[in-house]
């Protein structure tokens, strides 16, 4: 039986059905794109046509990781380490207020992009 993925969710949403996945998976990267909204319409094009040959290449880290350094994200990679959970991948937002965002998952791509979107829901201090 497939399951059937909302069509739009927000950025809550999105994070909750990467959390529960064993993986990320194709759709997930496209829903982070529409999450990101008209906040990238100048690129919006090249953008994903980029994550569609990374996607089809099956390179999801680094598709997730292309999503990262995107407006208004912002983020660049910190590190990347394997805990007892599995991967705890730490990326900080450049511009100010800078901060630190934490994404943790099995799976390296997944914990990439929940680390992203917690740049998108966590206010600053």
């Amino acid at each position: 039986m497939r399951r059937i993925l909302p069509l739009n969710v927000d950025v809550v949403q999105l994070n909750a059905l990467i959390t529960g996945a064993s993986r990320l998976r194709e759709h997930h990267l496209w829903l982070g794109l529409d999450v990101l909204g008209g906040t990238l319409l100048d690129r919006e094009r090249s953008l994903r046509r980029r994550l569609a040959e990374l996607a089809e290449a099956g390179a999801l880290t680094e598709a997730a990781l292309l999503l990262a350094g995107q407006a208004p994200l912002g983020l660049s990679l910190v590190s990347i380490r394997q805990g007892e959970r599995g991967w705890i991948c730490r990326m900080r937002r450049e511009r100010l207020p800078r901060r630190n965002f934490v994404g943790q998952h099995a799976d390296l791509a997944a914990a990439l992009m929940i680390a992203c979107l917690q740049s998108l829901f966590q206010k600053s201090p």
